[in-house]
């Protein structure tokens, strides 16, 4: 197709072609911005309706909460729980002096060598000092006594022998010794 306007009119129909476009696309774009303004106000409005809607819901929920009965009950709750925590604790910091007897059983006494009192004192987190004295007729029995502990405190699990401590001056007499040891006892970290 031959094209016969001066170029002056081409130029003319070409600038009108792009106004036209320009108008079209500027409608496009103003068209969207209108209807996304208007999906956010009707987006805004629904909200606002549901954030009305919980807080009388809520607070039908607080007047039902209010009411003496539940007061009540949560009242005996808490008072529960506050025992339920005391006795977790006790538990947990209870010695259990029945294992510490076991472990002092569990030591080989020689002929010779007898305990005159056992002292338990709690620690805490299932723990206990222990005092003992006792009688032994020879030194030598007395070390036999010493290494049977030292072989027990190193085949421990739950509980280990911590401590050991004899006097010195146990250690003087040979024969017919009184003598006193302490240690303690407690919870392996391993056993928690």
């Amino acid at each position: 197709m031959i094209n016969l306007l001066p170029p002056k009119e081409k130029e003319q129909l070409v600038l009108e072609s792009n106004r036209k476009l320009t108008i079209v696309l500027g409608n496009i774009v103003l068209v969207s911005l209108v209807s996304l303004i208007l999906v956010l106000f009707s987006l805004k409005f629904y909200i606002l309706e549901q954030l009305v809607i919980q807080k009388s819901t809520l607070g039908d929920i607080e007047k039902n909460y209010q009411s003496n009965d539940f007061i009540v009950v949560k009242e005996n709750m808490q008072k529960y729980n506050g025992f339920i925590i005391k006795m977790y604790n006790f538990y947990n910091d209870q010695a259990y002096l029945s294992d510490s007897l076991k472990i002092i059983s569990e030591v080989n006494n020689p002929n010779g060598l007898y305990f005159k009192s056992i002292n338990l004192d709690n620690t805490g987190n299932g723990g206990a000092d222990i005092k003992i004295t006792g009688f032994s007729n020879t030194r030598e029995n007395l070390q036999l006594f010493k290494n049977n502990i030292e072989e027990i405190k190193k085949n421990q699990s739950i509980y280990k022998i911590e401590n050991i401590y004899f006097p010195p001056y146990v250690w003087l007499k040979a024969n017919d010794i009184d003598f006193n040891l302490t240690f303690k006892i407690v919870k392996n970290d391993q056993s928690k």
